[in-house]
């Protein structure tokens, strides 16, 4: 017996299988993007310093604003495309609110090492683990649902 497969019933597993894959996609986006902020906050910190002998406290804080406008252009044009804040009126009202999630984001990690480090008296290595997993998430979560929507 020859039995054919219904192309309706592929077509439908296709899409499902894409619908539920895609926020694994988005998140992969994500972390690609985060390094390359974080990447470039790092490069600019040891520039600024190194080359402009800039204070290292100024430094983190241009470097930082630096990592923040990478983070926002690639979400922007790759991780959340679907939702494009390439439209005007979209990207001057995502802009703002990305700047209070990297903040956000800047404050959950330095109460994570706080209270490693300090609180708990244990290694900052800790702190790193929440570093690399909580707080992305939560980033991810916010971006998604409030910067980006």
């Amino acid at each position: 017996m020859n039995q054919r497969h219904n192309p309706l019933a592929l077509r439908y597993i296709v899409e499902r299988f894409s619908v539920l894959l895609q926020p694994v996609v988005q998140g992969l986006k994500f972390g690609v993007i985060g390094i390359a902020a974080t990447i470039t906050h790092v490069t600019a910190f040891i520039v600024w310093i190194e080359m402009v002998e800039m204070a290292p406290l100024w430094a983190n804080i241009a470097a930082f604003c630096t990592a923040v406008m990478v983070g926002f252009i690639g979400h922007s044009f790759w991780t959340f495309r679907d939702h494009s804040v390439a439209e005007m009126g979209r990207w001057k009202a995502a802009l703002p609110r990305f700047i209070v999630v990297s903040l956000i984001g800047l404050g959950l990690n330095s109460v994570s090492i706080y209270m490693v480090v300090n609180v708990l008296s244990m290694s900052y290595w800790y702190a790193v683990v929440v570093m690399v997993t909580t707080v992305p998430i939560c980033m991810f979560t916010l971006s998604k649902s409030w910067v980006f929507s």
